[in-house]
């Protein structure tokens, strides 16, 4: 591309357009009138980001969330994408801002990598940002803020591509593509990050592009390593998805018309609100597949494939792949790889507008018809633009940021009965689904998550819960879901409240009775009921009396049911994690037969208490057990008074430590398996492919500067004049 003067002009006008075009565009966002808040967004994606938020603001990058579920890992979840720089606009206040930046800013870089690639392929001006436009302001681009982990990663789709095409130098290709991929992978869209390695391996048809998804995995080895870890302790992780999640949303045959019409409204039971592109695209699309004749039967092969994979259970091909290929079974939602048909219909689209641009310019031979064919070009941008705009400007649910981010009704009565009652931190509760009503809308779906409030959404208003759903729930987070409705709504009350859990909404009645007492909500209109649980145990206590268990599946089982007076003091442990010795002399009031009452038990005080850190003071008058109402797994390490103490898994569930008599300070520190050595990996590897990137650019200068001063064969240089 040229630079300076005029030719630098001609240059900048494409990716001003398209700049302008994303600011109109997202003006609702940019101006802070509107939040994209569609039901996956709200339930998961918008709190994990609020966190993150808020955590960044103070200073430090989370490890872990002690909201969710008990608490769970943060950086190695993927969904969160903690590690991923472009997060720091999240610092921008107030949150609203912040994320709106982060959303719109993407689908900026998105659209100036879509001129870029286009433009290293040879289209000229008008064509590349006919493209460009296409690829931006589709319909399945535009449905991806539904799951802005999905839109993140894919929005590097187009630079992985110009970074194979722009360099002229392999090894500057294979370095550039792969840390563009890698930093899609760290964004936390694996999905997104297959479709780019599959779009530049057909693309490129070059072996050496095979190399750039292991190099890309290395430059993210920060994020895979902590993730690998954390994917085994999930129930996903160990046991895969189910064919009928897995293919949940595959696209029906019949609604690949939705690319040419968009009279299909935004559902709740869809994955992608929209898919359009409009019949004009559809057809230049065509065309410029038609017209490349040399390639022509492989993309027409691409097309079909994709297709026949996105089509998910319509089709034998993707549930082959979900029976064969390994970890195929991890995936789910075949309609998030539409993608893939998205950026064909915009490559064609931009091939095909060039093609009719090309046709007109040579059928005139005349200035006047370079200036026709320019105006076409323009004009051609112009109209699908403006169709665009027309279709998916307002497919998103994106309304104002307080009707997402002010606490509901049942939030406010929560907090205000928590502040009434002196206490302090997010007051856990449980969300109860049964009877949820099934929304028509997706207005209705927001307001039903908001008031229940279901999913992570709570965390959005300062609540913890405690059965936050996830695509990566921990196995004994699904154990204790599943555990919890298999015993009488009693004893399943007394289990929650003995885990910290303070108060449970439901769409159903409970009935009254010691264990659950019904709590008034000013202005709930929806339906929702809020009760509050007797004896919630504090997060942090002393258990005196101590049982063993075979396991922790089976000490879980037993703590639920409350056997053997579970839920009034009593701690199961692993078989042989407390010495014998002090397993028997763990019931100081055995002698009597009575157990040790509350209130003889010391009260743990928190010191410091941060998401990844923990330090208390306890007074022991006899040895016990410390328990920490909190998600136990690898990574959390302990120390009494300075010296590396055990941890241990309590309840099958939850954390402690064996503490002999006296005054002790327990600190609790989490981190992640295997996030400083991917570190290590991830800096060493980027710094190599910089490196290698940089040198093999310089040879390329180099030798183009070479080959453009030597001599040309044949031509004789003019003898010096005399003088």
């Amino acid at each position: 591309m040229k630079s300076g003067g005029q030719g630098g002009i001609k240059d900048l006008w494409p990716i001003v357009a398209i700049g302008l075009g994303v600011a109109w565009f997202f003006a609702p966002l940019l101006l802070g009138r509107a939040i994209v808040a569609e039901p996956d967004a709200l339930a998961a994606l918008l709190p994990l980001k609020a966190f993150l938020a808020r955590s960044l603001g103070a200073g430090e990058w989370p490890l872990w969330n002690p909201d969710a579920a008990l608490g769970k890992p943060f950086v190695p979840d993927l969904l969160a994408g903690a590690l991923y720089p472009p997060n720091l606009l999240l610092v921008v206040p107030p949150f609203a801002r912040g994320l709106n930046l982060l959303f719109v800013l993407h689908y900026a870089w998105t659209a100036l990598g879509a001129v870029l690639w286009l433009r290293a392929c040879g289209l000229p001006h008008a064509a590349a940002l006919l493209g460009a436009i296409v690829w931006t302001f589709g319909g399945t681009m535009i449905s991806m803020g539904n799951v802005l982990n999905q839109l993140l990663s894919a929005a590097w789709l187009p630079w992985v591509l110009w970074a194979w095409l722009w360099p002229r130098a392999l090894a500057t290709k294979v370095a550039l593509a792969s840390l563009a991929m890698g930093l899609a992978f760290l964004a936390g869209g694996p999905e997104m990050v297959l479709v780019s390695a599959v779009a530049l391996v057909v693309a490129s048809r070059h072996p050496a592009s095979l190399l750039v998804p292991p190099l890309a995995l290395v430059v993210a080895a920060v994020e895979i390593g902590p993730f690998y870890y954390y994917l085994t302790e999930t129930w996903r992780g160990r046991h895969g998805i189910d064919a009928a999640s897995a293919m949940r949303y595959s696209v029906p045959p019949a609604d690949l018309v939705q690319l040419a019409r968009d009279t299909w409204p935004p559902s709740p039971e869809r994955f992608m609100p929209q898919i359009y592109v409009g019949p004009a695209v559809l057809a230049l699309a065509l065309l410029g597949l038609l017209t490349r004749r040399a390639t022509r039967p492989l993309w027409i092969a691409v097309a079909v494939g994709t297709l026949l994979v996105v089509m998910g259970s319509y089709t034998p091909v993707y549930p082959f792949l979900y029976g064969h290929l390994p970890l195929s079974n991890l995936l789910r939602y075949p309609e998030k790889l539409f993608l893939g048909v998205h950026a064909l219909i915009a490559a064609g689209a931009a091939f095909g507008g060039a093609t009719v641009v090309a046709a007109l310019a040579r059928w005139g031979r005349s200035a006047f018809a370079a200036r026709a064919a320019a105006a076409l070009g323009i004009a051609l941008c112009a109209i699908v633009f403006a169709d665009l705009a027309r279709a998916n400007r307002d497919v998103l649910y994106a309304p104002r940021p307080e009707v997402v981010l002010e606490p509901p009704a049942v939030a406010r009565a929560i907090l205000a009965d928590q502040a009434a009652k002196g206490a302090s931190g997010a007051p856990r509760v449980f969300s109860n689904p049964r009877g949820r009503p099934i929304p028509r809308s997706l207005p209705a779906a927001v307001a039903l998550d908001r008031s229940l409030p279901w999913g992570a959404v709570g965390e959005l208003y300062g609540l913890a819960n405690v059965n936050a759903p996830s695509s990566l729930n921990l196995v004994k987070h699904e154990w204790l879901q599943e555990l919890l409705g298999g015993v009488p709504r009693a004893t399943a009350l007394r289990a929650l409240a003995a885990l910290g859990t303070r108060y449970v909404t439901s769409w159903v009645r409970i009935e009254d009775g010691p264990d659950a007492t019904p709590i008034a909500v000013p202005d709930e209109r929806i339906g929702v009921k809020l009760y509050a649980l007797a004896d919630a145990q504090p997060r942090a206590f002393v258990a005196t009396r101590l049982r063993e268990a075979r396991d922790a599946r089976e000490a879980l089982e037993r703590f639920v049911a409350g056997d053997g007076g579970a839920h009034a003091g009593l701690a199961l442990v692993e078989r042989g994690a407390i010495p014998a010795a002090a397993l028997a002399a763990s019931e100081p009031a055995a002698h009597d037969g009575a157990a040790a009452s509350a209130a003889t038990l010391p009260s743990p005080r928190f010191v410091v208490d941060r998401p990844h850190r923990l330090e208390i003071v306890v007074d022991m008058q006899v040895p016990g057990l410390l328990v920490v109402n909190d998600t136990m797994l690898a990574g959390w390490q302990a120390w009494i008074d300075d010296a590396p103490a055990p941890l241990l898994e309590v309840n099958g569930l939850v954390r402690g430590v064996w503490l002999p008599a006296g005054v002790h300070r327990v600190r609790m520190r989490y981190l992640p398996p295997g996030l400083v050595a991917g570190g290590v990996v991830s800096l060493l590897g980027a710094l190599a492919l910089a490196a290698v990137a940089w040198r093999a650019h310089r040879r390329a200068a180099a030798g183009s500067a070479a080959r453009s001063t030597a001599p040309v064969a044949g031509v004789v240089a003019p003898a010096p004049r005399a003088g």
